[in-house]
């Protein structure tokens, strides 16, 4: 699976792992990843990218298998940090929309997909739709990791857009028990204090 580079290749392979899923959760013994992780992480056209989403949607079982041993990370969390064009970013918001529990998995560190969008989603289409989603379900904004980070909070700190941002602050509005949730658990150090 290491070789698996040119588009085309990589386009077969989504399709025979449509075919045989099995296939897509065999694991390299010396890294223990998975293939279906080595062919997220080497996407790197629109096309394949959309097919692993579409790859998902079809096959929802491969969703939930954590990629590599280590973090813990599943497909969603490695879309949300690898798909860099605004279709794919949109599209795993349409697979989280499809299956919104695939939103609430945490990797090692507690972070979930959401928490990725925020933090790699830069493209303003991608943080249109992270913000449609969350309106769509509130809930999963208030979603913490290790760190008492929503991905709300990673949102404001990562999007760039000025009208996203003010997206953000609407959201922000109507869900004040969420923002509340980032201000009591968010820890300043003594020089986020001498900042004030």
């Amino acid at each position: 699976m290491s070789k698996i580079k040119s588009p085309k290749t990589q386009l077969a392979v989504i399709k025979l792992f449509e075919k045989h899923p099995e296939l897509a959760q065999a694991k390299n013994i010396n890294s223990d990843t998975t293939a279906l992780n080595r062919v997220i992480t080497r996407a790197k056209t629109e096309e394949n990218q959309l097919a692993l989403i579409e790859l998902l949607k079809k096959r929802p079982e491969l969703a939930t298998t954590k990629c590599d041993y280590y973090d813990k990370l599943t497909p969603p969390h490695k879309m949300a940090i690898n798909f860099d064009s605004p279709k794919s970013q949109e599209g795993i918001i349409e697979l989280l929309e499809e299956n919104p529990e695939l939103a609430k998995m945490q990797e090692f560190s507690g972070k979930t997909p959401l928490h990725y969008a925020a933090e790699y989603f830069d493209t303003p289409q991608g943080q249109q739709a992270f913000i449609d989603f969350i309106n769509k379900y509130p809930e999963l904004a208030k979603m913490t990791n290790g760190d008492n980070d929503t991905p709300l909070l990673s949102a404001f700190a990562c999007f760039n857009p000025d009208e996203t941002k003010l997206s953000l602050i609407d959201f922000a509005k109507k869900h004040t028990e969420i923002v509340k949730i980032a201000d009591s658990t968010t820890k300043l150090t003594p020089r986020s204090e001498e900042r004030r």
